[in-house]
C-alpha cells in the first residue's frame, strides 16, 4: 500500500497505484483518489477530496479544518459509496458531483452536505447541519440540533429529529416527517405527504396535491395550491386550505378551518370548531361537539348533526342538511336555545333539507302540532323557530332557530 505524505504547506496529492494512502497533513490540501481502494487523510487545514472510486475511504482528524468531499465520477454505478464522517472520520462539508449514489453521516460538528445527481442518504448527525438533497430521490436525516435540509429535485425523504428544524422537499413528490422537535416545513412543489408529530409544527404544502398530518400538537397547517388532505389530528390546530379543492378534517380539540378558494370539504372532529369555507361551493360538515360554521361566498352545503351548530351560508344559495346522528338517524335534534342556528336564511335562495329526520313529514306553516300519529312540521316566524313532531304525540322533538327570523314556506324545505 504506497503511501504519500504532504507537509505544511498546501499540497495536491494524487493517487497513482491501487489502494494509495493519501496523507496530507498540514495546509489546505487537495487529495485525489484513484480507480481502486484508496485511503485519503487530510489532516490539519482546510482540505478537498475528490472521490474517483467506491472503495475510497475518507478520514479526518476531529476538527482538523473545515473540509469538502467532491466526488470526481461522471457514470452510473448502481452500488453505493459510504463516507463515514463520525468515529474516527471527520469531515465538515461534502459537495459530491456526477451520478454516484453516495451516502454520507455527519458528525458533532456543524456539517454542510451536498448531494449530486444521484440518489444520496445524507446523515447530519449531531450539530446544527445544512443537507440538500441535489437531484435524484434522496434520503435525508437531520440530527440533533438546529438544522436546515433541503431535499431538492426529485422524490425525496425527510427525516426530522430533535431540535429547530427546517425541512423543504423541493421539487417532486416527496415524504416528510417530524420528530421531537419544532419543526419549519415547506413541501415546494409536488405532490408531497407530509407527518407531524407530538411538537408544535407549522406544515406548509405550497403548489401539488398534498397529504398533511399535525400530529398531537397545536399546528398550523396550509395546504397551499392544489387539491390537499389536511388532518389537524390532535390539539388546537389551524387548517388553511389554499387553492384548490381541498379535504380538511379537523379531528380532535378544537381546531380553525379555512377552506380558501375552491370546492371544499371541512369536517370537524369532537370539539368545538370554526369553519370558514371561503370561495367556492363547500361542503361544512359538523363533528358533533357543536360548531361555529360560516360557509362564504358560493353554493355551499351545511351537514349538522349532535352538538349545537351556528351556521351562516353567505352569499350563494346554500343548503343546510340535518341529522342527529350521520351514523344512526334515530337519534333527534337538540331541542330548545340549545339546538342548531341559522344565521341568514334567504327565503326562495336557500333549503334546509329535513329528510334525515323522518321518513315522512308535512310542512303546516305556523299553526299548532296536532294530527296524532303524523310527522309535522312547523314554522313560528315571530320567535324564528322551525319545530317537527317526529313521532306524531303533538310535542316538538327537534327545535331549529332562524336567528334572522326569515320567511319560509314549503319550497324552502326537502322533506
Amino acid at each position: 500500500m504506497p503511501l504519500q505524505t504532504g507537509n505544511a504547506k498546501n499540497n495536491k496529492l494524487t493517487a497513482s497505484a491501487a489502494g494509495d494512502t493519501l496523507l496530507g497533513l498540514g495546509g489546505d490540501d487537495t487529495l485525489i483518489g484513484g480507480a481502486s481502494l484508496d485511503t485519503l487523510i487530510g489532516g490539519l487545514g482546510n482540505d478537498v477530496y475528490v472521490i474517483q472510486s467506491q472503495q475510497d475511504i475518507v478520514q479526518e482528524d476531529a476538527y482538523g479544518g473545515t473540509d469538502l468531499i467532491r466526488s470526481g465520477l461522471v457514470d452510473i454505478y448502481m452500488d453505493t459509496v459510504a463516507y463515514y464522517l463520525n468515529g474516527t472520520s471527520f469531515v465538515e462539508n461534502a459537495q459530491l458531483t456526477g451520478l454516484l449514489n453516495l451516502n454520507i453521516w455527519g458528525h458533532a460538528g456543524n456539517n454542510v452536505l451536498t448531494g449530486n445527481d444521484g440518489n444520496n442518504s445524507l446523515f447530519g448527525g449531531n450539530g446544527d447541519d445544512k443537507l440538500f438533497g441535489g437531484l435524484g430521490n434522496d434520503l435525508l436525516y437531520a440530527g440533533n440540533g438546529n438544522d436546515a435540509v433541503f431535499g431538492g429535485a426529485g422524490d425525496d425523504t425527510l427525516n426530522g429529529y430533535q431540535g429547530h428544524v427546517t425541512l423543504s422537499g423541493g421539487a417532486g413528490n416527496d415524504n416528510i416527517y417530524t420528530m421531537e422537535g419544532a419543526y419549519l416545513v415547506h413541501g415546494d412543489a409536488g405532490n408531497d405527504m407530509i407527518f407531524g408529530d407530538y411538537m408544535k409544527d407549522t406544515l406548509f404544502g405550497d403548489d401539488g396535491s398534498d397529504m398533511i398530518s399535525g400530529g398531537a400538537n397545536h399546528d398550523r397547517i396550509d395546504g397551499g395550491n392544489g387539491n390537499d388532505d389536511l388532518n389537524g389530528e390532535y390539539g388546537n390546530d389551524l387548517l388553511i386550505g389554499g387553492k384548490g379543492n381541498d379535504s380538511l378534517f379537523g379531528s380532535f380539540d378544537r381546531d380553525t378551518m379555512q377552506g380558501g378558494e375552491g370546492n371544499d370539504l371541512l369536517r370537524g372532529g369532537s370539539g368545538l370548531d370554526v369553519y370558514e369555507g371561503g370561495l367556492g361551493n363547500d361542503t361544512l360538515q359538523s363533528g358533533g361537539g357543536g360548531s361555529v360554521m360560516k360557509g362564504g361566498d358560493g353554493a355551499d352545503e351545511f351537514q349538522a348533526y349532535l352538538g349545537a351548530d351556528v351556521m351562516t351560508g353567505g352569499k350563494g344559495a346554500d343548503r343546510f342538511v340535518f341529522a342527529n346522528n350521520w351514523f344512526d338517524t334515530n337519534e333527534v335534534l337538540i331541542s330548545g336555545i340549545k339546538g342548531d342556528r341559522i344565521t341568514d336564511f334567504e327565503h326562495g335562495r336557500d333549503k334546509i333539507d329535513l329528510r334525515n329526520l323522518a321518513e315522512t313529514e308535512t310542512f303546516i306553516g305556523a299553526r299548532a302540532f296536532g294530527n296524532e300519529g303524523e310527522s309535522e312540521v312547523r314554522y313560528d316566524r315571530s320567535k324564528g323557530l322551525l319545530q317537527g313532531d317526529v313521532d306524531g304525540d303533538g310535542v316538538a322533538d327537534w327545535t331549529l332557530t332562524i336567528a334572522n327570523k326569515a320567511q319560509i314556506t314549503a319550497s324552502d324545505l326537502i322533506l
